[in-house]
């Protein structure tokens, strides 16, 4: 193996590290946070409208700009966006000071967001191990739920001891990834992308090549990223019950739901390399929505059941959805095709959170949950038709 081939090769390790540092959940409890901070539930359900609406606005933007120039760069972006959200959150004395604290986070996501995966990629294949992907992403996704999770177990025992540290301590690991980010290596493919012949404008035709040639793709996309917005909702609305649980038991959920993610992602590689995402999702929203129906019976675990539960079956289908795409795109898209289809999140997301929070104040918690829980089940019923009919125009 000669230097540069080990430089790729130290770039699986490090994006693992990356990782870790990344997205320690130690910030991840900003909900529970805001509520402390005197937000209102509707003045929350508008800062994750701000959110979206920021990434949908600046995320194919932000990818076009690192197929142009390089993935390091867009990871240099994030990091320091992600700085300045932490300190915008413990500085922040009202709305508009939390609201600009959303919008930078949301470009730290955006710059961030499908370069992680397409740097991997592209390390990979400039090894020539480019099947090897969804095996290394898998392990990916297993390390960002644990660091995730672990963050947020420490997150725990500061839930009502001062939440404001938890932003001290993410100022901290975001240093270190600036440092990790500068051993990376660029891979020799995405250097020689950097002439001056492959312009915006060629990026952006390419992805539309990119879409003509994958039949179907971008519905795909749409589709996937809707149910995701649904099955993100009990998490997100969830959490704002949490005042009412003492710290360790917050930390206990999180170190269950860490478990449950791990194994979510092991049965989730198994399962992706003999399954697509499109035929696996049908029974991840029917899993989803009949869980959800249990919250009928008011009992507190069964609840951390369905937040734990849901979580995993994300952790499981995130990695398959991931390599799908991956293997469907040409090399120079890939950060493109990545925001692209999280720009498709963030309008999906744009729509659903805020009305399920209109739901939950006209009609309450349980009520508006075991109505999402029924329109999943319709959901995947509708779904495991269709998209039989889409793997055989696809071919998978």
């Amino acid at each position: 193996m000669n230097s540069l081939q080990r430089s790729y090769q130290r770039n699986i390790s490090l994006s693992l590290w990356l990782q870790v540092f990344a997205n320690f959940g130690i910030a991840t409890l900003w909900i529970l946070y805001l509520t402390q901070q005197g937000m209102s539930m509707v003045e929350i359900g508008l800062l994750e409208s701000v959110r979206q609406l920021t990434s949908l606005i600046f995320e194919v933007p932000s990818g076009v700009l690192a197929d142009r120039f390089s993935y390091k760069s867009n990871l240099i972006i994030s990091r320091v966006l992600a700085a300045s959200s932490a300190l915008l959150m413990i500085y922040a004395t009202n709305f508009w000071g939390f609201a600009i604290a959303m919008i930078v986070a949301a470009l730290s996501s955006n710059f961030e967001s499908g370069t992680t995966s397409a740097f991997l990629f592209s390390s990979l294949t400039a090894l020539k191990r480019q099947s090897e992907f969804l095996r290394y992403n898998s392990w990916m996704s297993g390390v960002l739920e644990v660091t995730v999770a672990l963050g947020q177990m420490c997150a725990g025992f500061f839930a009502h001891r001062g939440l404001v540290k938890t932003y001290w301590i993410s100022l901290a690991f975001t240093a270190v990834t600036l440092i990790l980010i500068g051993f990376l290596k660029e891979p020799e493919d995405r250097v020689k992308e950097k002439e001056p012949h492959t312009s915006i404008i060629s990026i952006l035709k390419n992805v539309g090549v990119a879409f003509k040639q994958t039949p179907l793709l971008l519905r795909w996309m749409v589709q996937y990223s809707f149910f995701l917005s649904l099955l993100l909702l009990f998490d997100f609305y969830y959490q704002s019950q949490m005042n009412a649980l003492s710290g360790w038991l917050i930390s206990v959920i999180m170190l269950i739901g860490t478990l449950i993610d791990l194994l979510g992602v092991w049965i989730g590689a198994r399962l992706g390399s003999r399954h697509t995402s499109l035929q696996l999702l049908p029974w991840i929203v029917l899993m989803t929505g009949a869980s959800l129906l249990l919250v009928i019976f008011k009992i507190d675990w069964l609840n951390i059941f369905i937040y734990t539960f849901a979580n995993g079956l994300m952790a499981g289908i995130d990695p398959v959805f991931d390599n799908d795409i991956q293997q469907r795109i040409p090399a120079n898209v890939r950060a493109t095709m990545g925001s692209i289809s999280s720009m498709i999140y963030s309008v999906s997301a744009l729509i659903v959170f805020p009305a399920m929070g209109w739901l939950i104040d006209q009609f309450g918690f349980i009520h508006s949950f075991i109505g999402l829980g029924g329109f999943m089940l319709i959901g995947g019923v509708v779904l495991v038709i269709r998209n039989k009919r889409m793997s055989r125009v696809i071919g998978v």
